[in-house]
């Protein structure tokens, strides 16, 4: 029951990081040429570490009892990394003044 609770929880936030993924990347049409090469190559490596948090959800749910727990850390360490990422796209994309927001 608790690795269940915790992959719900685990989905919505991995959920919430890829709806700012799709909320930048739908900026990023408004962005300045030079800048939206940019945009673009920061979204597709956002994508791909949320891909890569996708992946140690499903070792979480696959894996033995006595496992999951360092998958847990593993996902709570990609987690915060796309995190991160995204906070600073926003960043860097209110920086730019194409933020629509």
């Amino acid at each position: 029951m608790i690795r269940n609770a915790y992959l719900k929880k685990a989905e919505k936030r991995l959920h919430r990081l890829n709806e700012e993924i799709d909320s930048l990347s739908k900026r990023a049409v408004s962005a300045e040429v030079e800048a939206r090469a940019q945009f673009v190559n920061r979204i597709e490596s956002l994508r791909s570490k949320a891909d890569a948090a996708r992946q140690r959800i499903e070792a979480i749910r696959t894996a033995g009892a006595a496992s999951w727990g360092q998958l847990k850390n593993d996902f709570e360490n990609a987690i915060e990394d796309l995190r991160k990422g995204v906070e600073k796209a926003i960043q860097r994309f209110r920086k730019t003044g194409s933020d629509n927001r």
